[in-house]
């Protein structure tokens, strides 16, 4: 033992109080990752804007460094090209490196002056006369915006002055087009911070300004989608926007104001207020990112000289690097190397760190003279969790005696389980493999279902052929025996019928939502197609334009005025009337009323509606909603589905409104197949899961019906529940054996 130690002494460094950098570049400098794993070790600098060094240099370079993972060391220098002006902000994207057309990507500077320079790392680094393959003029103020699109890497969004917003299609590098992603939003201009695209819908674009709003445009629709400031402060000068990398509707927007140092989390399903605020910083935010790699990591930096790293979902600081003696204005993760950033600051130096920078420098701890340990004055915050990249989701191990430990990262529990060696449980899983491999899961199920030894074990074998087939919302009703007979057979598909467009998706099939006056719960996020949520924005933010300029064109005309007098104004057009009922469905001519006549000669609908639902003539009072607008008609049926308490009409109800959660909530149990028939043929593919599962919750809790509440959680694809209330029904099934003498009981054996 004392030889290993006296080893191990020997042999293991002794930790500095604290850890160097991975590497560092001494200028100030705009900085931009390499975007491809080939050369992910690349990066570029370019000098910033609104700097001076100690010398009073003037000159402008656009360099490239290679990382040097020694740690401490400057980063060696591959590339350099001088330049005239100096620069607000660099991206590298990957345009040409799948096809190796061009291996090093392409680079794009923003520069102070308004233009942005695509430049060719390749022909920088091996030192080619002509780096710059264009020029891009179309900006007149400082590009401080400018990111590649990460999937469509010829795409390079830019921002700048006078609300510019400009997207340039690198396709040809050297001539690139320059296009507008949609009209400008209204009122004064103001100087774009910062643009950023959606990282899971390629589409979608944010840019945020200096004047504290923020802007989301859909390239395939040509206009913005929806626009959005904190009305807590609504003149804040935005510093940065970013989206998260895994929730599509979720975007962050960073503060430079000193009164007012925060970042807001959005949730554009509901763009009222942010759904978090992260405080911090003691003064203005200058810059922030969101780690790709890790969703719940983001680092931020700002004029009070510090850098955090948070937990957005939490709004927790997890770790804090070791502070600059200056602003620091830019941040990045790297895009391909985990936990590796950079940080770029006035005091003139960009520094590459790593994750475990901060968790050395806050163990650094010096013994003082009185013999107690004294904390470092500018010691980092630990690290208090692994990031993602680190974590395993879940392992298993066998051990002696057929033992199974194994855990999950959704729990802190490690469980140990016994695995029962069984040659029927062998034998039954050959089966299923078989029937896998065959591609004939609905025939193993049908055979299940007849040698199933009760019957509830056979309606759920033959519930699971029936989830097993091509049309099983169709068979559903079958199965519940609620088919109607008479009804004819499905026409089969026309072949034209099954084309779809594979990029420009049909936003004008898409319902028309309406704008909530107050916030409302929102669905899980998981729940939420992004292209569908985007398309429907743009689609209520048109239709509010078109509703406000028809507003203002029919002004005070818009609502026809009453008669005071006696005297009746001009009628309407003939064409505008209702048509008269004819034929077999007119029971009974409808009685003259002088005040129904009298509304409808003055165009007033709504009053002749009024007074034909308090008669009772709630035909008549219909067609007439008919004739008075989408709004009258709506409100019409709405408080005739309301009139009427019957279980029909609140089935005709949940149809007409689409308004499936409450009607489940509300519907009579023992009617419950009714309930999962009438989902199934009329709920959206995305709603039927929650349904079948909040109906299976009522039976099992409310009702106690366990067969029931499985075929429901069946449906429902909740396995989870299936299992449990199958492993219930089968545990109550042996005890019952066991306690009778063991006779005829079935097992859960038999039922797999």
């Amino acid at each position: 033992h004392a030889s290993i130690s006296a080893l191990l002494t020997e042999h293991t460094p002794v930790l500095p109080a604290e850890m160097p950098k991975v590497g560092s570049i001494p200028r100030s400098a705009t900085v931009a990752w390499s975007s491809s794993n080939e050369h992910s070790g690349l990066l570029a600098a370019g000098t910033v804007a609104g700097a001076i060094s100690d010398t009073f240099d003037s000159t402008s370079h656009l360099d490239v460094f290679s990382l040097d993972l020694q740690g401490g060391a400057e980063l060696p220098l591959v590339g350099s090209l001088a330049c005239n002006d100096r620069f607000s902000r660099l991206t590298w994207g990957t345009k040409g490196v799948a096809d190796g057309s061009l291996p090093y990507g392409l680079l794009a500077a923003g520069t102070a002056n308004g233009s942005v320079q695509i430049v060719d790392p390749g022909r920088l680094i091996s030192r080619h006369d002509a780096p710059v393959v264009a020029t891009i003029d179309s900006h007149s103020g400082p590009v401080r915006g400018l990111e590649f699109n990460p999937a469509v890497p010829e795409l390079l969004a830019s921002g700048a002055a006078e609300s510019e917003v400009f997207i340039t299609d690198l396709t040809n590098p050297s001539t690139p087009r320059v296009v507008s992603p949609g009209a400008k939003s209204p009122g004064p201009g103001a100087d774009i911070s910062c643009v950023a695209w959606n990282r899971r819908v390629t589409h979608i674009l944010a840019s945020t300004s200096h004047n504290g709003l923020s802007v989301v445009w859909d390239l395939k629709l040509k206009k913005p989608v929806i626009n959005f400031t904190n009305s807590a402060n609504r003149g804040q000068r935005n510093s940065v926007i970013a989206w998260n990398p895994e929730v599509a509707t979720q975007i962050i927007v960073a503060s430079e104001d000193d009164a007012f140092p925060s970042m807001q989390i959005w949730d554009l399903r509901n763009a009222f207020a942010p759904v978090k605020e992260l405080t911090g910083h003691s003064k203005g935010i200058l810059t922030a990112s969101w780690c790709p790699q890790d969703e719940n990591l983001l680092i931020s930096s700002g004029k009070d000289n510090r850098t955090l790293c948070w937990d957005p979902a939490t709004g927790e600081v997890l770790c804090e690097l070791p502070p600059s003696a200056n602003w620091t204005f830019d941040v990045q993760w790297s895009p391909c190397l985990p936990a590796l950033l950079s940080s770029a600051s006035f005091s003139g130096e960009v520094a590459v760190h790593s994750l475990a920078d901060a968790s050395a420098t806050a163990g650094a701890e010096e013994t003082g003279a009185d013999g107690f340990s004294v904390q470092e004055p500018h010691a980092g915050k630990p690290m208090i969790r692994a990031p993602k990249w680190l974590r395993r989701p879940c392992g298993a191990s066998f051990g002696f005696g057929g033992k199974l430990v194994r855990f999950s990262h959704k729990s802190s529990e490690v469980t140990i389980e016994d695995v029962p060696s069984d040659t029927g449980v062998v034998a039954r899983a050959e089966q299923l493999r078989a029937a896998l491999e065959a591609g004939d899961l609905a025939g193993f199920c049908a055979h299940k279902a007849e040698a199933a030894p009760s019957e509830r074990d056979a309606d759920d074998w033959k519930l699971m052929e029936v989830l097993c087939s091509h049309d099983q919302r169709t068979l559903v009703l079958g199965f519940l025996g609620l088919v109607d007979p008479n009804a004819p057979p499905p026409a089969e598909p026309q072949a034209e019928a099954a084309y779809e467009p594979q990029y420009e998706p049909q936003y004008e099939a898409q319902p028309e939502p309406v704008t909530p006056a107050t916030p409302e719960p929102q669905p899980p996020l998981q729940d939420v197609n992004p292209e569908e949520l985007f398309s429907q924005m743009a689609i209520a933010t048109e239709r509010q334009m078109s509703q406000a300029s028809e507003l203002d064109a029919m002004g005070a005309a818009a609502t026809p005025p009453a008669p005071d007098d006696g005297a009746s104004p001009m009628p309407p057009e003939p064409a505008a009337e209702p048509p008269a009922r004819a034929g077999p469905l007119e029971t009974a001519p409808a009685p003259d009323d002088p005040d129904v006549s009298l509304a409808m000669l003055n165009g007033n609908f709504a009053t002749a509606v009024e007074v034909c639902l308090a008669q009772g003539r709630v035909a008549d009072a219909l067609i007439l909603a008919a004739s008075g607008g989408e709004e009258l008609w709506a409100a019409t049926r709405d408080q005739y589905l309301a009139s009427n308490k019957s279980p029909f009409m609140s089935r005709l109800s949940a149809v007409v409104h689409q308004d499936f959660d409450r009607y489940v909530a509300e519907s009579s149990l023992p009617a419950w197949k009714e309930t999962l028939a009438l989902i199934h043929t009329y709920a959206s593919a995305e709603a039927l899961q929650g349904l079948c599962n909040l109906l299976g919750e009522r039976l099992e809790a409310e009702a106690g019906d366990a067969s029931a509440a499985v075929l429901c959680y069946m449906c429902a694809a909740n396995t989870v529940k299936a299992v449990e209330l199958w492993h219930a029904r089968y545990s109550e099934q042996s005890a019952g054996a066991a306690g009778g003498g063991g006779g005829g009981g079935a097992t859960a054996g038999q039922a797999g």
